[in-house]
């Protein structure tokens, strides 16, 4: 606080002087408003009438014409607007010529309100409007409207007097406060600027008015920021924190926060308090760092919670160790134990506190274990087997590894205990094994749980070029092959672990780099108590019989030149399209034939060097757009043809060649130069265009030329019946939908029934669907709508369902569970969670899963085959069945029928309908029954339509079959009442099987 040191006369005269001012002042101000307020009067007046005056012509000259035409709904309408429009006026009145009123608005007035009234003619006959307005008054002083000369001489000496007393009291001193105001001004202003502590001074509304250099410093404020209202600084959250910050100081005078700022790295400790500077009361924050504080004590609480898990990590760790773990004194007293060492020696901790380790072995191998112990104490580490007694007496091998710690402030020694008795036990049988499969023609490889290498023979080791001592005790990892993905490893493994064996062809890296094919088998082999603890891997080399596979394929089948399938293959892969397509009716065979634009130019202008890349590059682009499953194949010089199988509506078609059409268009540099080529597509589909490959070729190449004549790089198909298809779809996919939500689908039984006996064993469930419009629409129809549109999913729900409450319906009426096979859609297959799905269904209709027969194409699961059989080896772990449709007319490796699931086969028709007179028909169906009776399989015979066919199957050895032979497809009603009178007696069962 700054001292006053003024004298007290002087204090006194400021006053007196201060006093005498201000009162002259005050004369001066209140004589030039009077004299000023006479004159702001007068002329108010004088605006005010003539504004009256021109009001009153305008108010008539907008009454003149309804006046003249009389007509008062719009003299009314214009008063009332002109009034309720200017709130100046009192009243407003019409009259007639016989002074009758008219209209009439008035509003309330303070008494002794001055006022302006006027009466106005308007028209002929003429209207009287009579007028009242409020006249607003000025305050003023009346009584000088003749001395203004002698006001004006007044406030002039009055203004000179008071200048010449201020000039007089600034020149000789007589303003003490305001001396002391400055001084304490001045020692504030220089604490202020050179506080090496942030400081902010604010208003009581939080208006930022001042902040030092420190403050700019630690907040990095720009040097030609203003202050301004602290708000913009701070989100709403923010500011709520701080205004309650400053209510705080408001009301307790100061208030102190610590806070940390996370968008600039810095915590402050805030100290808030009310200051009083220039005569206001203000918020002054001063502002300490103490970021470094912040972290420090940050860093320290993350090394105590880290330090407190790593405790409780150590402490759950030793308790639940594998190995029996101990702590024992220098002399080899035991100071503490783990469980798992209690365990070893079946005594508890109690027994053994405070123990010898001498007690724990034959007098005769007490030195030895002292010796240990000695070279525990001399080295600080070792790591030796030895023998220890049970409490029963029994003797067992262990590992010991010691070492000398600090515990508890004293040196003591550290012990890992292993059993390895059944370590030992299996090196003794690997050894013996070792000898057997040494000199082994098959290479072979041994590995514990963990994938370490236990024994290699020397097979193995000529086959992968690394020697024993580069494999053994490592991970195999290094002889993963980049021809399989981490999927295909990740499938093996977990079939392995599921299943215990893992048996298929694989590649694997020599150590020069290169990958030789094998046929690998692994076994798990297990102990006792089911823990796998060893796998053997046994390997033949198919190098030799892969080289001469790819020669002889490489030269029969693909295009030397582009590496796509030549005419031979491609007439190969549609013929077998073709034989699919004719047993499903839904499938759809479409044939692209594609030439390039004026491609002769391109050999004759750049040559055949030139020509030969760009059909390359075709080649290669026609690849990346479409599927894998599509073929793509060079017939001969720029003429191509693609094989489009499984699509359901031209739509498709139109896409895919609208894509070929694009990749081939854009640029492609050959030899430097940037060129251009355009291509001409025609397409066939089976069967409208043709019913064999040659048929459909030719009418594809048909329809290419045609797109040529049209004026080339366009397609073109070779019928006008695809308009027609696109119409049908869409009526086809908005009537299925509709149908599946008011339920009018049906589900047909055809039976499946023993060939020799006659008798019903099983159905299969068969999709029906009447539509008022449309009539029967065949599965052939809706199907690929179905799976197009998207409706397949809920469809094949809606079936399984069904099959499932015909199921539970035909037990409670009967008693008897009887199995229905159901088709079961590729989409629907692959759908995430479709087994969870099948097993909430069968619990809710409380029947047994293996009564739900799903069937299977080879297709379906060819897509995808690790995803196939992962979802098969859930359903069959839930006990369903699976069969496998249509068998025959797919790509179905043997390799991979090993690792399907499925309990049944069905042939397909296309081997039935002739197997009585054709040959190779029947040769492939007996050779089937003898296949499937080796693979413990069922077989079921399809499409059976004549009794020939019939005799020769039970003939050949087939059990089961299914055809018109022995019932069409039947509706519910009608298939229970054929099945209660030829239902087989194996089926028939009264309680549900596991």
């Amino acid at each position: 606080m700054i001292r006053d040191s003024q004298p007290q006369w002087q204090k006194k005269t400021y006053r007196s002087v201060a006093l005498a001012v201000t009162v002259v002042f005050l004369v001066v101000v209140l004589m030039g408003m009077l004299f000023v307020a006479q004159g702001t009067q007068h002329v108010v007046d004088l605006v005010g009438r003539q504004s009256f005056k021109t009001e009153q012509r305008l108010l008539k000259a907008l009454l003149y014409e309804p006046v003249q035409r009389d007509d008062r709904v719009e003299m009314n309408r214009i008063l009332k607007h002109f009034f309720e429009g200017n709130p100046d006026y009192v009243a407003i009145r019409l009259y007639d010529p016989a002074q009758s009123q008219l209209f009439s608005a008035t509003r309330p007035v303070k008494q002794n309100t001055l006022t302006l009234q006027a009466e106005i003619a308007v028209g002929e006959p003429q209207r009287f409007v009579h007028l009242v307005v409020k006249k607003e008054p000025v305050v003023f002083a009346q009584w000088l409207p003749h001395r203004g000369g002698t006001i004006a001489l007044l406030v002039f000496g009055c203004v000179v007097l008071s200048q010449l007393l201020w000039l007089f009291i600034k020149r000789f001193g007589l303003d003490p406060l305001y001396a002391g105001v400055l001084r304490e001004q001045h020692y504030y202003s220089s604490l202020f600027d050179q506080a090496q502590e942030a400081i902010f001074v604010m208003s009581q509304s939080g208006e930022l008015l001042r902040f030092n250099n420190a403050a700019r410093r630690l907040f990095k404020l720009p040097e030609t920021m203003d202050v301004s209202n602290l708000r913009q600084f701070h989100n709403k959250t923010n500011w709520l924190k701080i205004k309650t910050f400053i209510e705080t100081i408001k009301q307790k005078g100061h208030h102190s926060e610590t806070a940390y700022l996370s968008s600039l790295d810095l915590c402050v400790e805030i100290l808030g308090s009310q200051i009083v500077l220039e005569e206001q009361t203000l918020i002054q924050l001063v502002l300490l760092d103490i970021t470094e504080q912040y972290h420090s004590q940050r860093k320290l609480k993350e090394l105590q919670e880290e330090l407190e898990r790593s405790l409780d990590e150590y402490r759950t760790l030793f308790d639940y160790s594998v190995d029996g773990l101990t702590v024992r004194s220098l002399n080899g007293e035991l100071l503490l134990c783990n469980k798992s060492y209690e365990e070893m020696l079946g005594r508890t901790f109690a027994e053994l506190n405070h123990q010898h380790f001498s007690t724990l072995c034959d007098a005769e191998e007490k030195e030895v274990l002292n010796e240990k112990y000695r070279q525990v104490l001399e080295s600080q580490s070792i790591l030796f087997e030895f023998t220890y007694k049970h409490k029963d007496g029994h003797q067992f091998p262990v590992e010991i590894r010691s070492v000398v710690i600090d515990y508890r402030g004293e040196p003591c020694v550290m012990s890992a205990v292993r059993d390895i008795s059944s370590r030992r036990e299996k090196d003794q049988r690997l050894r013996e094994l070792s000898a057997v499969v040494d000199h082994s023609n098959d290479a072979v490889m041994i590995t514990d749980d963990s994938g370490e290498v236990l024994a290699v023979n020397k097979t193995f080791c000529a086959l992968s070029g690394y020697s024993e001592e580069d494999l053994l005790n490592k991970l195999p990892l290094f002889l993963q092959s980049e021809r399989h993905d981490c999927e295909f490893y990740a499938h093996a493994v977990k079939q392995l672990h599921d299943e215990g064996r893992w048996e298929g062809e694989i590649w694997i890296r020599h150590r020069l780099g290169h990958s030789l094919p094998q046929w690998l088998r692994i076994e798990t082999v297990e102990e006792p108590d089911e823990k796998t603890t060893r796998y053997v891997a046994v390997s033949a080399d198919l190098s030799e019989e892969k080289a001469w596979e790819e020669k002889m394929l490489q030269l029969a089948q693909t295009d030397p030149l582009t590496g796509s399938a030549n005419r031979v293959l491609f007439r190969d892969r549609l013929q077998q399209a073709i034989k699919r397509a004719q047993s499903r009716k839904e499938m759809e065979v479409q044939v692209f034939s594609l030439d390039l634009d004026y491609f002769k130019r391109i050999n004759d202008s750049l040559g055949h060097v030139a020509g030969d890349r760009m059909l390359i590059e075709v080649a290669a682009r026609l690849k990346r757009v479409s599927r894998e499953q599509d073929t793509i194949s060079r017939l001969s010089g720029d003429e191509f043809a693609i094989l489009v199988t499984c699509l359901n509506d031209e739509v498709d078609a139109t896409r895919i060649a609208q894509k070929m059409l694009q990749a081939i268009s854009e640029p492609m540099m050959i030899d430097g130069a940037e060129l251009i080529i355009t291509a001409s597509i025609g397409v066939a589909l089976y069967p409208g265009d043709g019913v064999d490959d040659v048929t459909l070729m030719a009418n594809a190449d048909n329809a290419m030329h045609q797109a040529k004549r049209q004026g080339r790089s366009r397609m073109c198909y070779f019928s006008a019946e695809l308009a027609d298809k696109a119409q049908e779809y869409l009526t086809i996919e908005s009537r299925l939908r509709r149908a599946l939500e008011k339920n009018q689908l049906q589900l047909y039984y055809q039976p499946q029934v023993d060939l020799a006996s006659g008798d019903i064993v099983a159905a299969e469930a068969l999709l029906r669907w009447h539509s008022d419009e449309l009539g029967w629409v065949s599965p052939d129809r809706m199907i690929p709508v179905a799976e197009e549109g998207g409706l397949i999913i809920a469809l094949g729900r809606w079936i399984i369902e069904e099959c499932c409450r015909t199921i539970r319906g035909y037990h409670q009426s009967s008693g008897n569970w009887f199995p229905i096979a159901v088709n079961v859609s590729a989409r629907q297959f692959l759908e995430p969670g479709f087994t969870d799905e099948l097993v909430e269904i069968v619990t809710f209709h409380d029947i047994p899963p293996s009564l739900l027969e799903l069937e299977l194409t080879e297709s379906m699961m060819l897509d995808d085959v690790g995803k196939a059989i992962e979802t098969m080896n859930a359903l069959s772990s839930k006990g369903f069945k699976i069969a496998l449709d249509d068998f025959g007319t797919g790509y179905t490796s043997l390799a991979y029928l090993k690792q399907f699931p499925v309990s049944k086969l069905k042939l397909d028709r296309a081997f039935v309908t002739d197997v009585h007179r054709d040959v190779n028909d029947a040769a492939i169906a007996e050779a089937l029954v003898t296949f499937t009776r080796v693979m413990g399989l069922s077989l079921v015979a399809e499409g059976i339509e004549e009794s020939v066919q019939h005799k020769c199957l039970n003939l050949m050895g087939f059990r089961f079959g299914q055809g018109y032979l022995f019932s069409r497809p039947l509706p519910k009603d009608e298939f229970i009442r054929l099945l209660e009178t030829k239902l087989g007696v194996s089926f028939v069962r009264t309680i549900p099987p596991d």
